[in-house]
């Protein structure tokens, strides 16, 4: 059982001459204190059956001051009391993680938490894309603050019509707005906001989503780019190697391949995390990408990376970010290059390997259930979530089909 009280720190003296109010943690004959951010006389201090001790009288807002007291004792009474209901034998650094952990107060708040998080973890891409969300919401809001309980169906949709009519494509959209549903999520996960209060149960992003299936090419048209030869001197036969690389190994996304190390290619295999998600992928390596990965060993073999778009000298995340980023333009730079010498029309983007992948496997016959229409026509975690539900040797054998 573990104990809680409010005292005074008799045994250290402040500068004015007075003592810190401490709130005391005592559990297996451990103690830990918690500074309450005030401090009294021994004279102005008082015993309490209840906490422990509390202000006198005499000390300027001694009521206000005992609240805080008061409140904050049973906030960890109640933590004590949750880490017990669920069984957990707690250390104090659980409970002092619980215990000074500082909830935000409205969205915004929320967001920066976020982002800072995110930073802290490496997840620099994600953290992008949660600010430049945060920045669209406070150009619609044109306010400081915003309350959970603000952001109904409503809301989401003046907010859509607001993003339309400033020139957002839906795809855009789109993106802040399944970049808004995961803030909320999280939000009643930690129970910052009420379940009932999620709008997203009747505002539906998937209207938004229209423009997704154009990305997707037959398999005739992906033949086309493959059979396009660039200037072997050139970058652009790179790009022509990772748009390949990528539709043979399951629409692997261009930040994917760009981090790719040598030490990811195992005998036969590709066994890497996916940066967006952190899901691991083991993919069998097809003869096309066995003949990409052969070139690479001899054109790029000083790098621990497998494609020359970073190197060790970029040694921080956001170093690494800004290279990747600026890879990817030249790539679908190259790629528009490549469209028009193929004879395609439509826009040709680093996406359409991915989405190409998920449609022509969908095309072949392949069960829904094995590989969804995720990359076209859905959330692209709905479709993570079919994929790694999924024995390798399975998708290793639909994989195979590409070669037909």
């Amino acid at each position: 059982m573990a104990s809680i009280s409010i005292l005074l720190f008799t045994s250290k003296i402040l500068k004015d001459g007075t003592h810190p109010v401490f709130l005391r943690i005592t559990k297996d004959r451990v103690r830990k204190y918690f500074s309450m951010g005030y401090s009294a006389s021994k004279n102005q201090w008082l015993d309490d059956d209840e906490i422990g001790g509390k202000f006198s009288g005499d000390v300027p807002h001694f009521k206000n001051k005992n609240k805080a007291l008061i409140k904050q004792y049973w906030r960890a009474e109640e933590i004590i009391s949750e880490f017990e209901a669920d069984g957990k034998d707690w250390t104090m650094n659980d409970f002092q993680d619980k215990f000074q952990e500082v909830k935000p107060k409205d969205v915004f708040e929320y967001f920066d938490a976020k982002i800072a998080q995110m930073n802290e973890i490496g997840k620099i891409g994600n953290s992008y894309v949660y600010r430049d969300t945060k920045r669209v919401l406070l150009r619609f809001h044109n306010e400081k603050s915003l309350q959970f309980g603000q952001i109904d169906f409503r809301f989401l949709t003046r907010l859509e019509h607001f993003l339309l009519k400033n020139g957002f494509k839906e795809t855009s959209i789109s993106l802040h707005f399944r970049t808004l549903r995961a803030l909320l999520n999280s939000t009643i996960k930690e129970k910052l906001c009420k379940p009932e209060y999620y709008p997203f149960k009747v505002y539906q992003i998937s209207k938004l989503d229209h423009s997704t299936q154009k990305r997707a090419l037959p398999k005739a048209q992906i033949d086309k780019i493959f059979d396009v030869e660039p200037d072997p001197e050139s970058k652009q036969l790179l790009s022509k190697h990772m748009f390949m690389f990528s539709f043979f190994n399951m629409g692997m996304n261009f930040h994917d391949m760009a981090q790719l190390c040598w030490t990811d290619i195992v005998g036969e295999r590709i066994n890497y995390k996916r940066t967006k998600t952190g899901k691991l992928f083991s993919i069998k390596i097809l003869p096309p990408v066995q003949e990409i990965l052969e070139f690479y060993r001899e054109h790029n073999a000083n790098s621990s990376y497998v494609f020359p778009i970073l190197d060790e000298t970029y040694t921080t995340l956001e170093k690494r970010r800004q290279r990747i980023t600026s890879g990817l333009r030249t790539f679908n730079k190259h790629l528009k290059i490549f469209a028009k010498q193929a004879g395609l029309e439509g826009k040709l983007t680093s996406y359409v390997s991915r989405h190409s992948w998920a449609t022509i496997l969908k095309r072949m016959g392949v069960s829904t259930t094995v590989i969804s229409e995720g990359l076209g026509h859905t959330s692209e975690k709905t479709t993570q979530v079919y994929l790694d539900s999924f024995e390798n040797e399975t998708l290793d054998k639909v994989n195979l089909g590409l070669l037909s």
